[in-house]
């Protein structure tokens, strides 16, 4: 079956720039991106989701120990409000180096 999609003109330049460069078909370097996109970027997105099982019983597992132990909910509230992304971390690194 042949269908149509509506592309840019920048990405069919792009198409057929890499289907001459690879001596194949343009719809052909479709398929190959869509199934590198399939195989690498969905696999990756997929495992990062959370268990939403292994969630609720952790959380479960943190309000538990809060309510019996108030200074360690105390601690464990401080270290969550502070941490830092590594983003943010290295920006503050490089600014010391400078």
């Amino acid at each position: 079956m042949v269908s149509t999609v509506t592309i840019s003109e920048d990405v069919r330049r792009k198409i057929k720039r890499l289907a001459a460069l690879l001596d194949t078909s343009q719809s052909k370097i479709v398929e190959m991106a869509i199934d590198f996109y399939e195989k690498e970027v969905l696999r990756k997105i997929e495992s990062e989701k959370p268990n939403i099982k292994v969630r609720k019983v952790l959380e479960e597992a943190e309000k538990i120990v809060n309510e019996r132990d108030p200074d360690w909910a105390r601690v464990s509230e401080k270290v969550k409000s502070s941490i830092v992304g590594i983003e943010a971390y290295i920006s503050y690194r490089w600014a010391e180096e400078l």
